[in-house]
């Protein structure tokens, strides 16, 4: 996926200082879920061996219309989160 070319190009041209940790992004949906294209492109990039594994996960948002999913990726798999707003 482009995406993950550009954060592979950018961590080695900052000489490792820029570390990908997430991302968020729309989806046209009133009660949203990670694609299949969402989770595969996270996958390969907990996976790559070349971006830097000093962060223990990724943070996932997707915005929808009424609501938010909100995940986090642990190293293995996706996890839906519900942060508790104070």
């Amino acid at each position: 996926l482009k995406a993950n070319e550009i954060i592979r190009r950018e961590y080695q041209v900052s000489e490792h200082t820029r570390v990908y940790f997430g991302e968020w992004h729309t989806h046209p949906e009133n009660d949203p879920n990670p694609s299949y294209r969402d989770t595969s492109s996270i996958n390969e990039l907990v996976l790559s061996t070349d971006v830097d594994k000093s962060i223990d996960g990724l943070i996932l948002v997707i915005v929808g219309r009424e609501d938010i999913y909100w995940g986090y990726h642990d190293g293995v798999q996706l996890h839906k989160i519900t942060p508790k707003i104070i």
